[in-house]
């Protein structure tokens, strides 16, 4: 869908009246019809009030116009029905129950008379206004003079007097009985296109390598380290979900709360408020649970941003992101790829000073307005967290240009690195915001993402939950989430595990320790092989320069390509490509390395190192100008400079 800008501020009056998500009901007369196409196919047919007369004699020239003035004239005797001697003629028109009550045969008679007394209750089907204005049903109506028809070539539907259009009939061929259009033709509009496009290039690829993966027991199978999913501490999960799942009470099959149940918001609270919002009080009111972090972004941006509009997002950025926000909600393409040249912490400010970016190259470059700022910390792919001031600036930009800022937490408590921990921007926000201009907007601007996909191992339960204080915002949601609603069984066993308080600090402690002992194991194989890496500290991630590998005769994004097929099919190691991150420049890959058990980590460094060409400390390549590419010590200055820059 191509949703329009719904919500601009908290406001009533703010809202446009064009939005589902807050259109009232309203109620109008429409003529519903079983859509049959042929007399073996209807079975509703109605043929015992159709009658048989005495003719005359006479015989009348009736012609059917049809679309772009396409016209046939055929001969109808004086008792025979229109419809009837339109189909002996060769024409195919819409049509139904053939007995006057559809009314799925309507055409306009724009010359001549007619006679419908055969239908039983002509006004059941059509006005006096419609009569009026010459709607006649075919099926059972005599013409009593020469006549000129309008046709109409909608099998589904009666058309009324405020809806006809002039005469669109089609006369060349019988139509499909399902009364559609073939998937060829429907792949071509603007919405299947988006969404047949892959979300991610590389995800069949790790579909594939699941055939063979590695393990102890076969040493040479697929290393996966190119998904953003946790497994080192998924058992703990399982055990515990059991124990929920088992006792759920019968109304939990029927519907509820489509924002999430009331319990589960407040156990999702109390988490919230213990561990990366402490400091702040968070109401359940102030939460909606939906199927997902993705879900909850897609319905989040559906009602702050309209198509075309731009999101800014801070590269090197999530791959799905794209995704995320293009296939539905159809946000511009050029837009995003325009917000992936903003430095990490630059947040676009120069760029779009007066609320807008370009976007688009050359001549055919355009304007779009922002309509958000969406960033992850802990970041994906860079695994580093966001310092405090540059969320201020963040933050104090948006509220300047009534832009929506949007925190995406999910790796919120995967934080490994010792003596660090993550606050969440809405803790920032309350405590900094009070002293910067147009605080007062904040409520209705500032969004925090979060769900159990990441932080508890937990991806494939597809549970995730906003925060927001604008009010009109989760109205709008409550309306959408039933189409994305988590099944209330899975609520409720989510809501006991919540509410072990002791399980869940268990589980995050040892989560924690997991996650830091294989990052470890990657760091120390990457520092033995002097292969440049961010050093990581949350999430799950390792952002790692391999420029060194590119071949020198494609050093641009088809070699980046070239070196991660290689990769795939040489070493059997599967990395994400930065070109899906929107790296500034080819060479860089991420590391998903909570995906495979920490063991498997040292081993794909090996099999890297390996097969390109041993550790290489100070290999050089030449760029597409012939510089000097970075060494290993100034590549790794580069990642420095980064991680001081968020």
């Amino acid at each position: 869908m191509a949703p329009s800008a719904v919500l601009r501020s908290c406001n009533t009056a703010s809202t446009s009246a064009s939005s589902p998500a807050f259109r009232p009901a309203t109620r109008s007369r429409v003529h519903c019809v079983r859509v049959q196409a042929n007399e073996a196919f209807c079975r509703d047919k109605v043929s015992s009030v159709r009658q048989d007369v005495s003719s005359k004699g006479i015989s009348y020239k009736v012609a059917f116009v049809g679309a772009g003035g396409e016209t046939r004239e055929v001969s109808c005797p004086d008792n025979q029905y229109i419809l009837d001697a339109a189909e002996a003629a060769g024409l195919d028109l819409p049509a139904t129950c053939r007995g006057g009550i559809c009314g799925a045969c309507v055409a306009r008679v724009a010359k001549g008379t007619i006679d419908p007394s055969d239908i039983a209750d002509l006004s059941f089907t059509l006005s006096e206004e419609e009569q009026e204005k010459g709607m006649a049903l075919l099926c059972m109506t005599r013409a009593t003079s020469d006549l000129t028809i309008e046709t109409q070539s909608d099998w589904g539907y009666s058309l009324g007097v405020g809806e006809w259009k002039g005469a669109t009939g089609k006369f060349s061929a019988k139509p499909d009985p399902l009364v559609g259009v073939s998937w060829s033709e429907l792949k071509k509009h603007a919405r299947a296109a988006r969404a047949i496009r892959p979300a991610l290039s590389y995800f069949k690829a790790f579909i594939e390598a699941q055939a063979r993966i590695w393990s102890p027991e076969d040493p040479d199978g697929n290393i996966i380290l190119s998904v953003a999913e946790n497994r080192l501490t998924s058992d703990m999960v399982k055990e515990r979900l059991h124990l929920s799942a088992a006792d759920f009470p019968e109304d939990a099959l029927c519907y509820a709360d489509m924002r999430g149940l009331p319990r589960l918001r407040a156990a999702l609270s109390n988490l919230l408020e213990s561990t990366f919002m402490k400091g702040i009080s968070v109401d359940k009111d102030d939460l909606t649970v939906s199927a997902g972090a993705g879900a909850i972004l897609e319905n989040l941006f559906h009602c702050i941003a309209g198509a075309g509009d731009a999101v800014l997002i801070p590269a090197p950025y999530y791959p799905a992101f794209d995704n995320d926000l293009q296939v539905k909600c159809g946000l511009d393409a050029a837009a995003e790829a325009a917000a992936a040249d903003c430095a990490a912490s630059a947040v676009a400010a120069a760029a779009a000073a007066d609320g807008l970016v370009s976007c688009g190259d050359g001549h055919h470059g355009h304007r779009r307005r922002v309509a958000a700022l969406l960033y992850t910390s802990p970041n994906n792919p860079l695994g580093i967290m966001y310092r405090r001031e540059t969320v201020v600036e963040m933050l104090r930009w948006c509220l300047s240009r009534r832009v929506h800022l949007v925190s995406d937490e999910i790796y919120g408590n995967s934080v490994f690195a010792e003596g660090q921990s993550f606050t969440s921007a809405e803790v920032v926000a309350r405590q900094e915001v009070p002293a910067l201009p147009h605080s007062e907007r904040l409520p209705e601007l500032h969004h925090v993402v979060w769900g159990l996909s990441k932080d508890l191992c937990a991806s494939g339960l597809r549970c995730g939950c906003l925060h927001t204080r604008n009010k009109l915002l989760h109205q709008a949601l409550d309306n959408l989430g039933y189409f994305c609603a988590v099944p209330n069984p899975l609520q409720w066993a989510l809501t006991h595990l919540l509410e072990d308080r002791e399980w869940v600090n268990n589980f995050l402690a040892t989560n924690r320790a997991r996650l830091k002992a294989s990052y470890d194991k990657l760091e120390a194989a990457l520092k033995e092989a002097d292969i440049p890496h961010l050093r990581a500290d949350s999430a799950m991630f390792c952002w790692v320069d391999l420029r060194r590998w590119l071949p020198p005769q494609h050093p641009g994004w088809s070699g980046e390509q070239e070196l991660w097929s290689a990769m795939c099919r040489e070493c059997r190691v599967l990395l994400t490509p930065g070109e899906q991150c929107h790296a500034s420049e080819p060479g860089f890959f991420r590391i998903c390395w909570a995906w495979m058990p920490g063991d498997a980590l040292p081993e794909a460094v090996r099999r890297l190192v390996k097969h390109f060409g041993g550790r290489g400390a100070t290999t050089r390549r030449s760029d597409a100008e012939g510089r000097d590419g970075p060494a290993a010590g100034e590549a790794s200055a580069k990642m420095d400079d980064v991680a001081d820059e968020i």
